[in-house]
């Protein structure tokens, strides 16, 4: 949801739904929603960005992303590949 959200020409939304399309999909759970709790008593992120760090930080996993700043606050590995 968070990267289609952004304003892609047809031909780089289809590259982006394929490349989308190799990831495994993690369902939000109880866990998830307590860190995503715990995240916004530290910084008040957007739920978006928030379900995506709680998410990495429930299951130990990396972030990928270009938009550090909005995570630094919170206790996350992360990457920015651009």
């Amino acid at each position: 949801m968070e990267v289609l959200s952004f304003p892609f020409t047809n031909e780089e939304e289809q590259s982006v739904k394929k490349l989308l399309n190799k990831f495994e999909i993690l369902d939000i759970n109880s866990s998830i929603a307590e860190i995503a709790i715990q995240n916004r008593k530290i910084k008040k992120i957007k739920l978006p960005d928030n379900l995506i760090a709680s998410t990495a930080m429930n299951y130990n996993l990396v972030l990928v992303t270009h938009n550090i700043k909005d995570f630094k606050p919170l206790n996350i590995s992360i990457i920015d590949l651009f």
